[in-house]
């Protein structure tokens, strides 16, 4: 039923009016440029071409319903653009780079349907001249002429110099024309040139700037802001995680190191056990913050269990932890750990 209503419509005289009217009236029907009336006074299409190349295209596809209009026009667009730049570059300027490089960019950047300014590069107008149904016996094709209006670009006066900060505008506020040139690293960093040209590293052609690429641009520069606000804060998160764990260490060597151990650092003078009997419970806290902050070290397990030692009650747990120093290197701990093993009361010479 729905088919049979959309033949109706598209074999009507109305639909037929109606769609002329459509074309003629606004020439693009939103999505091409008519150039066949420009604006008074400088046009910068123009002003940036050292020629224009007119191309006239025909181009037709199948148009099975009338829901797939827009779409079928779309492609028409897209498919006759891309064929009228290729004809420029493959008759005209086969043999220079910098404006071939620039004409083939204005194929894969851009969608012409969908930008009034014909791409990327602005190297393109369209005119569309004709437009219609057409009803055959191998179905219904929708039908457009096109005259396309391709700019050969001047070549810049001077070399581009990089622009090393953001730059103030990237539009000219009378003519909205771009004023700043970029390139895109394969990481996606963005960088800003003053004039058109080529880049000096990689030798790539500069592309002028578009509102799409600035909008991409901002959103990298956020990422890219909050990622560097992320690693700064994890880094001092890290100095200051360091900074506790040198105070922690710091106090367990001040408060429970053995004088006459030979593994001390440089610095650390170490306390009598019967100093360290009088701040064996400060010596505890402080030397298991140790232990927790830098498990590998062998010297705060030693100390621990010294300042254990000195306590009553802590025999037990010293004997461990004397025995995971030995594991982890620490000599000293040796004499301690066979001292309360052989239930000795006498103190040795590294107590």
């Amino acid at each position: 039923m729905r088919n049979g209503t959309q033949q109706r419509l598209f074999n009507s005289v109305f639909f037929r009016i109606a769609l002329t009217m459509l074309i003629s009236s606004s020439g693009s029907a939103g999505f091409t440029q008519d150039v066949s009336a420009p604006p008074k006074g400088v046009d910068p299409f123009s002003e940036k071409c050292r020629s224009v190349i007119d191309v006239p295209i025909t181009q037709r596809d199948s148009l099975p319903t009338i829901d797939e209009y827009g779409k079928v026009r779309r492609r028409l667009v897209d498919q006759a653009a891309a064929e009228a730049i290729e004809q420029v570059v493959g008759m005209a300027i086969a043999s220079d780079r910098e404006v071939k490089m620039a004409l083939h960019n204005e194929v894969t950047d851009s969608q012409y349907s969908e930008k009034m300014s014909g791409g990327s590069e602005g190297l393109v107008r369209t005119k569309v001249v004709k437009e219609e149904v057409l009803s055959q016996a191998e179905g219904r094709f929708l039908s457009m002429a096109f005259i396309f209006s391709v700019c050969i670009p001047k070549k810049p006066t001077k070399p581009a110099v990089r622009i090393t900060a953001t730059p103030e505008a990237f539009f000219d506020p009378l003519s909205g024309d771009p004023k700043v040139w970029y390139w895109q690293s394969r990481t996606g960093e963005f960088e800003f040139y003053d004039n058109a040209g080529f880049h000096p590293g990689t030798g790539e052609l500069l592309k002028p700037v578009s509102r799409e690429v600035i909008n991409v641009w901002r959103l990298e520069e956020a990422k890219r802001k909050a990622a560097a606000e992320d690693r700064a804060r994890q880094q001092t998160e890290m100095q200051e995680q360091g900074r506790k764990q040198a105070q922690l260490a710091d106090r367990c060597d001040e408060l429970a190191a053995n004088p006459y151990d030979k593994q001390l650092p440089r610095g650390v003078v170490g306390v009598e056990f019967l100093i360290l009997k009088l701040n064996a419970t400060d010596a505890i806290t402080a030397c298991r913050g140790a232990v927790a902050k830098t498990p590998g070290e062998g010297r705060f397990y030693y100390q621990l269990g010294r300042a254990l030692q000195a306590r009553k009650g802590g025999t037990k747990e010293a004997l461990q932890l004397f025995t995971k120093a030995i594991e982890l290197g620490h000599v000293a701990a040796y004499d301690n750990l066979g001292h309360l093993m052989s239930g000795q009361k006498a103190q040795s010479m590294f107590e």
